[in-house]
């Protein structure tokens, strides 16, 4: 048993122990036994039991949010205003709408409508109304329930990682536990890559949103500056306002990078450190770019230079961190096929080692 243990054979030592103290309850050198080698089984079969029920957890769909609806309250003008703006706002979200969120329903938000309905299932054509309100109520609760999804999945997955890096630790020659270390970082890391392919989506999202911003400021600044009536100083001031308003919609929208960034850098496998640290360099540019992009500074073609050196600096990077990341499906993919190798993952050599891990269960701990 204690020979078994030295060489590395835990399957062996747990079953010689589990057999001891069948005839000896209170035997030192098997309750030993048990205490150390049952213990790196008992940890890579609690590994093995969260990381498969986590990869096999259904992504949500729209079908779980049916019952969700936005309700708006007011007089018919200000319910209508309420309304607009809701639309707008979750449009902006989703990343279809562009233009200020001011609750007046022009060509943008009609064709921000258009490409909604395009990415939705949504029946008939979507107009400002109460039903297109529920629509986008529903898509909003399905992106953030899809969000917290990944980001558990990340978490849980890391768990069982921790969990079997622990066995390793007991013993580092311990083929099996090692194995299974390797396999679940490789998973984690794929959880990681596919966090940041939203982090990938969202940053092009903003920087979107105030490029098309500002080249609309930037007009109306350069038309003021040309007309007989126009006033520079005037125009901004009308402008100031709303440009702080998606200045601080896109930062709700920095916040959702700035979290998955953090998930991200929680990730400790020693795969893509190159590639997370150039995506903390995008998350950056996307933060000061927006400045760069909504806030005027100098003169009118020290704004529009500010601006077209961001959008060149957001492409540059951009550029190198999409040779680093495979595509969402070479990621999802990658992850099916880690799903069932855990799935048919083998700890156990025999159905004995098992049942005297059970029969000692309140020896272990995590």
């Amino acid at each position: 048993m204690l020979r078994a243990a030295a060489d590395h054979d835990h399957e062996k030592a747990v079953i010689a122990a589990g057999r001891l103290l069948e005839i000896v309850p209170k035997h030192t050198d098997g309750i030993r036994t048990l205490r150390e080698s049952g213990q790196i089984f008992y940890l890579l079969r609690q590994s093995l039991y969260k990381v498969t029920a986590s990869l096999v957890s259904k992504e949500p769909t729209q079908a779980t949010f049916e019952a969700v609806s936005f309700e708006v309250a007011g007089t018919p003008g200000e319910k209508n205003e309420k309304l607009v703006r809701y639309i707008q706002q979750g449009l902006t979200e989703l990343g279809h709408y562009h233009d200020a969120v001011d609750g007046k329903a022009g060509s943008g938000t009609t064709d921000a409508l258009v490409e909604f309905q395009k990415s939705t299932e949504a029946s008939g054509k979507l107009t400002i109304s109460d039903n297109t309100a529920n629509e986008i109520a529903k898509a909003l609760a399905l992106k953030k329930a899809v969000k917290e999804w990944k980001e558990k999945k990340f978490f849980e997955v890391n768990r069982a990682r921790e969990l079997a890096q622990a066995a390793v630790d007991l013993d580092p020659r311990f083929e099996r536990a090692r194995r299974l270390a390797d396999d679940l970082d490789q998973a984690h890391e794929a959880i990681a890559l596919l966090l940041s392919t939203n982090v990938i989506k969202q940053g092009q999202l903003i920087i979107g949103m105030a490029a098309s911003i500002h080249d609309s400021a930037a007009s109306a600044l350069a038309d003021a500056a040309t007309s007989r009536y126009g006033s520079v100083s005037v125009t901004y001031a009308i402008m100031e306002p709303i440009l702080d308003k998606i200045r601080r919609l896109l930062g709700s929208m920095q916040e959702d990078v700035d979290e998955s960034m953090r998930l991200i850098g929680t990730y400790k496998g020693n795969r893509s450190k190159e590639y997370l640290a150039e995506l903390k360099e995008f998350s950056q540019v996307v933060r000061t770019g927006t400045d760069a992009l909504l806030v005027p500074t100098g003169n009118l073609m020290q704004f529009r230079q500010a601006a077209n050196d961001t959008v060149q600096e957001f492409k540059r990077i951009q550029s190198r961190i999409e040779t680093f990341v495979p595509n969402s499906a070479e990621i999802e993919e990658s992850i099916a096929g880690l799903t069932k190798i855990f799935s048919e993952y083998p700890i156990f050599d025999y159905q004995e080692t098992e049942k005297v891990i059970d029969a000692h269960i309140d020896l272990y701990r995590i």
